[in-house]
């Protein structure tokens, strides 16, 4: 069975980049944020909670 919708009955297509991004941000353990909350590696480190707020990182340049 292959799905054509998504959960806001959206139609399912091919992507090259990740939705996520664009809604969420991910905290890290040691206070370091990331795009995304799979990226183990820790490659797009925009911000850090110690040093900023989550709004502040959120509205920052890192993602401009």
């Amino acid at each position: 069975m292959k799905i054509t919708k998504g959960i806001y009955d959206q139609p399912i297509g091919d992507v090259n980049t990740c939705p996520y991004i664009f809604y969420s941000i991910s905290v890290n353990s040691d206070g370091s944020v990331s795009l995304c909350f799979l990226d183990w590696a820790r490659k797009l480190i925009i911000g850090d909670v110690r040093k900023q707020s989550l709004k502040e990182i959120w509205e920052g340049e890192a993602l401009f």
